[in-house]
């Protein structure tokens, strides 16, 4: 009886890890969307209803038929069978590293995390069996979320170090090359305009860009450390906001020359709470550019509805290239059109009219190619390199 009753918790508890990793690393790529902030992965857990549902039915059928058995051999299959259920369900469990829009990113901070959490598990797992070793398995599948979370605040003093330094090495890597910066925030369009201003820099001068939606801190670190080379002329980067502050922490690591704010909207509305408190978080970008003598900001016309306001716009309105299809806009949209070869606009900038064509689709583009455009002219790029460069800008991934 005890070699059967250690086999079946041998069976049960592997079954579990092997279910575990699978899952653990499915919450992992939630909490790192999150940015490793617990606080945001639990509320999305919950607010999305993505506490485990099926599994957890199974495991309460189970426990049910075996609570009716009397036997106490006959119900140590039952523990058999819930290892095997477990065994079954990890091949269930879809893989974030391959079948996510924006995957999992294996780092190696992201491994201490899943380690951790799933030696919490592991722990948890041994418990259950020993002390509920049938109808208590529910607990560790539900506790999982939460054995993430206390594997990251584990090792949250380790990771703040490594974190310290990897950020100290990329500040004296920028002080050391000094690119110009050119930052773009806004509630939508910032990974497009990212990357379409990045091509036409790129075919000018020698320019570093973030990839895909890179925007925190330690992203934007890591590309700095790893490819940031001399004689880089500029480093554009994407700036995410996950509050007020944020933004404004980001511009201290990265002190931007250029800023680029492309929308306010109800984005993320959830974080901020209203759109007057995203406003503020967007315009820490202009206010950390205008503490540059030389600083110059490009404003999507409708941002103004808000710019308005803030003193340091209205001040330094010399500095501030608006764009949008208004006559009193600085860099005039007059005409948009989509056709199957890609999208056509006319723009107006400084008494002169461009024709602009790039092989892009969705008409919300427009507004992305011009604000690129009006970019590159204040870093002074020829207007008509610009037009040359835009026609050959690809297609944003995921961004249609």
């Amino acid at each position: 009886k005890y070699q059967m009753s250690l086999i079946a918790i041998v069976v049960v508890v592997s079954g579990f890890l092997f279910f575990a990793y699978s899952r653990l690393l499915r919450y992992l790529h939630m909490l790192q969307q999150d940015d490793y902030n617990n606080s945001r992965f639990i509320s999305w857990m919950f607010n999305s209803g993505s506490i485990d549902k099926y599994l957890s039915g199974v495991l309460v059928l189970v426990a049910a038929i075996a609570y009716l058995v009397r036997d106490d051999v006959e119900k140590r299959w039952f523990i058999f069978l819930i290892g095997a259920v477990f065994f079954l369900w990890s091949f269930i469990e879809s893989d974030p590293r391959s079948s996510a829009k924006k995957k999992l990113v294996v780092t190696k901070r992201a491994k201490r995390i899943l380690f951790t959490g799933l030696v919490l598990s592991g722990l948890a797992a041994v418990f259950i069996s020993i002390v509920l070793p049938v109808y208590g398995w529910i607990i560790p599948v539900q506790a999982l979320p939460f054995l993430l979370c206390a594997g990251n605040i584990l090792l949250r003093p380790f990771e703040k170090k490594i974190q310290n330094g990897f950020r100290d090495e990329a500040i004296e890597k920028l002080n050391e090359i000094n690119p110009n910066v050119v930052s773009v925030t806004g509630s939508f369009g910032k990974t497009s305009v990212k990357h379409i201003v990045g091509h036409v820099l790129t075919l000018n001068s020698k320019t570093l860009m973030t990839p895909g939606s890179v925007n925190t801190e330690m992203g934007v670190s890591r590309i700095i450390r790893e490819q940031l080379n001399p004689g880089c002329q500029f480093f554009v980067t994407e700036m995410g906001a996950y509050g007020i502050g944020s933004i404004e922490r980001l511009c201290k690591f990265t002190p931007p020359s250029v800023g680029i704010i492309t929308a306010i909207g109800a984005a993320h509305l959830e974080r901020f709470g209203s759109l007057e408190n995203t406003a503020k978080a967007k315009f820490e970008l202009a206010e950390s550019v205008f503490s540059n003598p030389d600083g110059q900001m490009i404003l999507h016309e409708s941002v103004m509805v808000y710019g308005n306001k803030f003193d340091f716009v209205t001040k330094n309105r010399d500095r501030v290239t608006v764009v949008g299809e208004s006559k009193d806009s600085d860099l005039v949209i007059a005409r948009r059109e989509q056709t199957a070869e890609g999208l056509h606009i006319d723009i107006v900038w400084k008494g002169e009219s461009y024709s602009l064509f790039s092989v892009l689709y969705g008409v919300h583009h427009g507004d992305n190619m011009a604000l690129a455009f009006a970019t590159a002219a204040v870093v002074g790029v020829d207007p008509k390199k610009i037009v040359a460069s835009l026609k050959s800008a690809p297609q944003i991934k995921h961004r249609l």
